[in-house]
C-alpha cells in the first residue's frame, strides 16, 4: 500500500477496517495520480509551447542546438536526461515537440531522428515489462 502512494492513515483504516476497503482505497489513489499527471501533462505542454513560440513575455529569443544543450548542460541535465525529456515531449504533444525542434533551426533530418528515437523510448516506457 505504501508503494502506491496511500498515506499511513489511509493503511490504518483499511488494515482496521471490517470489511476490506482497499479496493476503494486503490480506486481513490488511482483518480489523485491521474490528476496528478494532467496537471503535469498540462504544464509541460505550456513549456513546451514558450520554447516552441521563442517568446518570454513580450521580449522574444531565440536559441540554437548548442546553446540549449550547453544551456541544460550547465544545469546539471546531462545527455540521459535530455533523451528523457524528448520522449516525455514528444508523448505530451508531438506537434509542439517538432515545432520545438524546428525552432532550433536543426536539419529535417535530424528532427526526424531525435523524434523517432523519442517516439521509440516513450513506447519503451509505456509497455510494462513481461
Amino acid at each position: 500500500m505504501r508503494r502506491v502512494g496511500l498515506p499511513l492513515v489511509e493503511i490504518g483504516r483499511v488494515l482496521e477496517s471490517a470489511t476490506p476497503q482497499l479496493v476503494a482505497a486503490l480506486a481513490v489513489r488511482l483518480g489523485e495520480l491521474d490528476d496528478q499527471i494532467a496537471e503535469l501533462r498540462a504544464r509541460q505542454r505550456t513549456i513546451l509551447g514558450a520554447l516552441a513560440a521563442g517568446r518570454e513575455g513580450e521580449r522574444t529569443w531565440s536559441l540554437d542546438k548548442e546553446s540549449l544543450v550547453a544551456l541544460l548542460d550547465g544545469a546539471g541535465i546531462g545527455a540521459d536526461r535530455q533523451q528523457a525529456w524528448h520522449a516525455a515531449a514528444e508523448g505530451a504533444d508531438p506537434d509542439l515537440h517538432q515545432r520545438l525542434l524546428e525552432s532550433l533551426d536543426l536539419p529535417a533530418d535530424e528532427v526526424a531522428r531525435i523524434r523517432a528515437l523519442a517516439a521509440s523510448a516513450a513506447l519503451r516506457h509505456r509497455t510494462p515489462a513481461t
